[in-house]
């Protein structure tokens, strides 16, 4: 039963092991100066305000759809058992 996922597992695992390998050397390489940034509240301030707002959005439109999709399993389920 096994047999099957474990060779389906073993290419991600071997490409993603690789991937981090190479990452890990190309750092350890040579050391490079990056410039610091100074990042405000105000810089930050126009992305907290679309988080919000897109979370605003997206809530009602998923609770509306999560309230559909499980009510629409879970109404047969009642009939029948009152029906049944």
């Amino acid at each position: 039963m096994f047999e099957k996922l474990k060779t389906k597992i073993a290419a991600p695992i071997v490409a993603s092991t690789m991937a981090f390998g190479s990452c890990v050397t190309a750092f350890a390489e040579e050391t490079v100066e990056l410039p610091t940034l100074a990042i405000t509240t105000e810089q930050l301030a126009p992305i907290a305000t679309s988080a919000v707002d897109a979370i605003g959005v997206c809530m009602p439109i998923g609770i509306a759809l999560f309230a559909i999709l499980f009510g629409v399993k879970l109404v047969p389920k009642i009939i029948n058992l009152f029906t049944a």
